[in-house]
């Protein structure tokens, strides 16, 4: 009987092979799809490839897994709605609002300033930290999957990039919610 080829298995291996590189051999591995997403756009390589080496199955994926990172994609309000995280548009427009304030008086952006800002909004508003974490998550990435959360997002995006997709955000929801 012939022989089969199973493709699967071929990228099961790939991914195993990928994440069991160094880091820096990753890196430099994925170095030119990275480019070919990011457009010449600079930002923190080292962050983005310990992101993307436990998730990447095939360099070719990667421009995929994060081309929202060189431009936001036009994306739809109903992405703010999630069952299992319980939220929506109008929680969403309110975390939104509420994190762009919280963010902008960061004195400091990185993974550690971001998660500990939108840990203590989470808590302070008494809600769940995936009902902040989401709503955010989204605004940065304008996709429903991501190969980061939004702390990492919004930390390779930088300060400036950031805040504005957040605004674009607030923006694109308020006119939904408030009629």
């Amino acid at each position: 009987s012939p022989a089969l080829f199973d493709y699967d298995k071929l990228a099961w291996f790939n991914a195993g092979y990928l994440r069991a590189m160094e880091s820096a051999r990753f890196l430099e591995t994925a170095a030119a799809p990275i480019d070919q997403a990011l457009g010449g756009r600079c930002l923190d390589r080292t962050l983005l490839a310990s992101i993307l080496q436990p998730r990447v199955e095939r360099l070719t994926d990667i421009p995929g897994m994060i081309g929202f990172l060189a431009a936001l994609p036009d994306y739809d309000t109903d992405l703010f709605t999630h069952k299992k995280m319980k939220t929506d548009p109008a929680l969403a427009l309110t975390v939104l609002t509420e994190a762009l304030e919280t963010l902008s008086s960061l004195p400091e952006w990185g993974v550690e300033p971001i998660h500990a800002a939108l840990i203590g909004l989470a808590e302070s508003s008494g809600r769940k930290n995936g009902q902040v974490m989401w709503p955010v998550r989204i605004a940065a990435s304008g996709t429903a999957v991501t190969p980061g959360g939004a702390v990492e997002i919004l930390s390779l995006l930088g300060r400036e990039e950031s805040l504005g997709r957040i605004r674009a955000g607030v923006d694109k929801l308020r006119p939904l919610i408030q009629g």
